[in-house]
């Protein structure tokens, strides 16, 4: 280590310096200090280092507190500095190697409003004494922070809805910490309600408002996240008496669907062999139906399908919007209709919208039934009278009386000759 003084001009020197890296620091009353690293080559005959040294001086003064007899611990700072210091019973302050120049002094204490004063420095060495200042009483009212959740599950996204009031004032910012680590995930200045999809298990959440005098509250919640309740379904593997593990599935797609009907979870999973069932369905709650699964591995290969063999209207989908809800790698098949004039219908769709998805599903609507006899026709008008025969060789034919005519036949659209010919011996 070595050491020198500068001249006047502020100019030094170090000679016969070996090579290598150097720290070059200076120091000066009512100055602060400075510092450079340096390498140092034999093959340069002078190494310049410039230090600049900032002239400082001194802060006093006094921060008292409204309506108190103890002034100690108030915090006093020079803004955009690191410069502070802490009064003493008597409130009184000293901010020392402060640089030179014009500054704000802040003065902070709990459940007070911060009071500021400024002050200048004009040379090194300078000891100005401060206007007195005095923290008043923070009196505004903290703000009321509520808080609440709906939903709970990991496979839809959690709604967290945070409302906040203020008796003195409004709310400037809404907060929400979902996984309360410190770190603010959702910020707003006009609203606490958002969503976010969150992974399964415990956690608590944290929800802060803060009104526009600074004051905050905070609230926290303790809330569950459950995966989607999961069902399954196996036509050879299953029974009716299955609770719809995997150990023990429901025997029929009619038990799985009754039992994803009352899931809390929305929507709920409902995992289907690939086995053939001989049923009609009907849907009108969120489900994810997936077949074609393998019942011992609950795992699905490309191309097999779970078959749906339903009556002459197969599945019946109805009120599915906002909620996902969709049916994948199912063969869906009606069965011939046998009603007079009836349809086939493999798939029937009432009141849904886009939330309803097919993914990689077949439909086979069978054969509709023949129409039926259409009613009778309206019944026929009286017939006309009859007419003179012509004369034929070898008989005889006698013209029947006056005002014969046809009968009335139902169905006809005329009347028809009776039959009131005799036929004579020849003569």
């Amino acid at each position: 280590m070595r050491a020198t003084i500068t001249d006047r001009d502020g100019r030094f020197a170090f000679d016969g310096v070996d090579d290598g890296d150097y720290l070059v620091s200076g120091s000066a009353r009512n100055h602060l200090g400075a510092s450079h690293t340096v390498h140092v080559e034999s093959t340069t005959d002078t190494t310049f280092v410039d230090l600049t040294l900032t002239p400082t001086g001194t802060f006093t003064g006094f921060a008292r507190l409204e309506n108190a007899s103890n002034h100690r611990s108030t915090v006093v700072y020079v803004n955009q500095t690191s410069n502070v210091a802490a009064t003493d019973s008597t409130g009184r302050y000293i901010l020392r190697d402060v640089p030179v120049g014009g500054h704000t002094l802040i003065a902070t204490h709990a459940h007070y409003l911060d009071a500021t004063a400024s002050a200048t420095l004009g040379a090194a060495g300078d000891s100005v004494e401060v206007a007195p200042v005095t923290l008043r009483l923070d009196r505004n009212i903290p703000p009321v922070a509520d808080a609440a959740t709906s939903g709970s599950c990991s496979n839809s996204p959690v709604q967290f809805i945070g409302h906040g009031t203020d008796a003195d004032g409004v709310i400037v910012r809404y907060e929400w910490d979902f996984d309360d680590d410190g770190v603010i995930d959702y910020s707003s200045p006009s609203s606490g309600v958002t969503s976010m999809s969150l992974a399964r298990g415990a956690r608590r959440a944290r929800f802060t408002v803060t009104d526009d005098h600074g004051a905050i509250r905070v609230t926290v919640i303790n809330l569950s996240i459950s995966s989607p309740d999961t069902f399954y379904v196996s036509h050879s593997t299953g029974s009716a008496g299955g609770d719809g593990s995997k150990g023990s599935p429901f025997l029929t797609l009619g038990q799985g669907l009754a039992a994803v009907a009352s899931s809390p979870c929305i929507p709920p999973v409902l995992y289907v062999s690939s086995d053939t069932y001989n049923e009609s369905a009907s849907v009108s709650f969120p489900v994810l139906v997936y077949g074609g699964m393998d019942p011992s591995t609950w795992t699905h290969s490309s191309g097999a399908y779970t078959t749906l063999e339903g009556g002459v209207t197969a599945l019946t989908v109805s009120g599915i919007s906002g909620t996902s809800a969709g049916f994948f790698a199912v063969d869906i098949r009606s069965s011939n209709a046998v009603t007079p004039g009836a349809s086939s219908v493999a798939l029937k769709v009432v009141n849904s919208g886009n939330a309803l998805a097919f993914g990689d599903c077949r439909f086979t609507a069978r054969n509709g039934a023949a129409a039926g006899a259409g009613p009778n026709g309206t019944t026929g008008l009286n017939g006309g009278p009859g007419t003179t025969p012509a004369n034929y060789t070898g008989c005889g034919l006698q013209q029947p009386p006056t005002g014969y005519g046809g009968s009335r036949v139902p169905g006809r659209n005329h009347g028809r000759y009776g039959r009131i010919w005799r036929v004579l011996p020849h003569q």
